[in-house]
């Protein structure tokens, strides 16, 4: 197992607990490290994931978003680094992204992010690109699916599909 380390955690998201204790190295406010096997993206250099793994993918992180949505919170938009593999079981790991769901079920997205991303959802495009951004807070299954598509054919263009 490798180490990942996370800077100022987000005791928000941490608090959830979401991953197992047992892959916890150390926590202190300033630095977490997660023992992990390795990032989904250093998994995609070596091959794409096959329609079960993505399957699996898909339903980890949907488990895991659940337990996020059922504390009032959600993410916007996943990239191949937010999620690690540990023990043949996919986690979403990036606490930075974690935004307050409101009373009309929306997410406000105030930090700047990068428009290029392949995985954001439609209600990021250029066109509404102005913060704070209101999005739904369920925007992030656009995302997952996305980034699915995308482990199982990395050249998948959901673009030329919709045009």
């Amino acid at each position: 197992m490798k180490r990942l380390k996370i800077l100022n955690p987000n005791d928000d998201f941490w608090s959830l607990k979401l991953l197992p204790d047992k892959y916890i190295h150390a926590y202190s406010p300033e630095l977490m490290e997660l023992k992990i096997d390795f990032t989904l993206l250093d998994l995609l250099k070596s091959r794409n994931l096959d329609i079960s793994e993505c399957e699996k993918l898909f339903n980890d992180i949907m488990e895991i978003m659940e337990g996020v949505e059922n504390n009032g919170y959600s993410i916007a938009y996943f990239n191949l680094k937010d999620i690690v593999v540990i023990d043949n079981s996919f986690y979403f790991v990036n606490d930075k992204k974690l935004y307050k769901i409101d009373k009309d079920d929306n997410i406000v997205v105030k930090r700047h992010f990068n428009t290029k991303l392949k995985f954001l959802p439609k209600e990021m495009s250029q066109e509404r690109l102005s913060l704070p951004m209101v999005i739904s807070a369920e925007s992030y299954k656009y995302s997952l699916s996305l980034l699915c598509l995308f482990c199982m054919f990395k050249n998948y263009d959901i673009e030329k599909d919709l045009r």
